[in-house]
């Protein structure tokens, strides 16, 4: 059986987000996780990828095909530990969200799936203490034939 195509687009973005390393051109190394953040054991860099289901938006849908909106939510986590004071927490937490950011753009199509994809600014997330993050937002748009959500 094929994957659901929404299924896809999360796995593009989660893919995408492995990739950020300094060794790749980034300024940070992002530390995607394949759960949900505890925030009694977050780490610095860790990031993490949710998605609502999928919306259909029938007026703009083609002929034969469905269309949808889905969003995907990105978390990127700093903490402060020990002496480490420079750069902050809120500014590596900034870095994070940008090198995220900057990854994600540079495909729309969220690997052909998506026909397109649209950008929220990095949001704060106030965790508390020696914890800051920010979220990033997408609003994915695809489209699967009639009556399928398997196939484009």
């Amino acid at each position: 059986m094929n994957p659901l195509i929404a299924n896809l687009i999360v796995e593009d973005v989660v893919k995408t987000l492995k990739g950020v390393r300094q060794s790749g051109g980034f300024s940070s190394t992002l530390d995607v996780k394949d759960e949900p953040v505890d925030q009694q054991r977050i780490t610095d860099g860790a990031t993490y990828v949710s998605a609502s289901d999928p919306e259909p938006v029938p007026d703009r849908a083609p002929l034969q095909h469905d269309e949808y909106d889905m969003v995907v939510e990105i978390e990127v986590y700093a903490t402060q530990s020990g002496a480490v004071t420079s750069p902050s927490v809120h500014d590596r937490a900034r870095t994070y969200a940008a090198d995220a950011y900057k990854a994600l753009r540079r495909d729309y199509t969220r690997g052909g799936y998506a026909w397109h994809c649209e950008f929220g600014q990095p949001q704060p997330i106030d965790v508390g203490g020696a914890i800051t993050g920010r979220r990033i937002t997408l609003i994915v748009s695809f489209r699967t034939a009639r009556d399928d959500p398997f196939s484009q």
